[in-house]
């Protein structure tokens, strides 16, 4: 059963993390997040609006290793414009010192776009001051792991006074 339901939330996400033989037009979900994030990107140019991705699935690795969806994901916003230093994943943040240079780096709209899963990027990362919409590609496995995702984006400090939360799992993908 846990198997299962494993591989439900991979191909949920994107088909190719269970088989590389698919092809990105095979899973709409992916280009569904990248065009929002680029509006999104667009939109807040003016005063540096910043965003985060959550994906508990799909987490980074090396070219060698295979597909995994933050590659993937900052190579499309890569190739529609967007400079790759403004885009960046919690995971290369692996020590205190990183983790706060990547903190006042969002803070200050150097970096526009982070990706984290929830483990690396739901508590403890003080991203809030430009942080305009929080995109979801996966349903956490306890409902307070949205809260925690939700919490960089709703807080005090906020340069945005709506804010959006893009909950892309509660959508159906045709």
């Amino acid at each position: 059963m846990l198997k299962i339901t494993g591989e439900a939330r991979k191909l949920a996400i994107d088909m190719r993390l269970i088989d590389p033989a698919y092809t990105l037009s095979d899973n709409q979900k992916i280009l569904q997040v990248v065009d929002n994030v680029e509006r999104i990107y667009r939109e807040g140019a003016g005063d540096k609006a910043t965003q985060m991705i959550f994906s508990d699935i799909g987490t980074p690795k090396s070219k060698e290793e295979g597909f995994d969806v933050y590659n993937e994901l900052k190579d499309l916003l890569v190739d529609r414009g967007i400079p790759k230093d403004q885009i960046a994943f919690v995971h290369d943040a692996n020590t205190d010192e990183k983790k706060n240079s990547l903190s006042r780096k969002v803070n200050s709209g150097e970096v526009r776009i982070i990706m984290a899963s929830t483990e690396k990027g739901g508590t403890g990362l003080n991203v809030q001051s430009r942080m305009k919409a929080v995109h979801h590609l996966d349903v956490p496995w306890r409902p307070s792991d949205i809260q925690q995702r939700n919490g960089c984006l709703i807080r005090q400090g906020n340069l945005h006074q709506k804010c959006r939360d893009l909950s892309l799992h509660n959508k159906r993908l045709i």
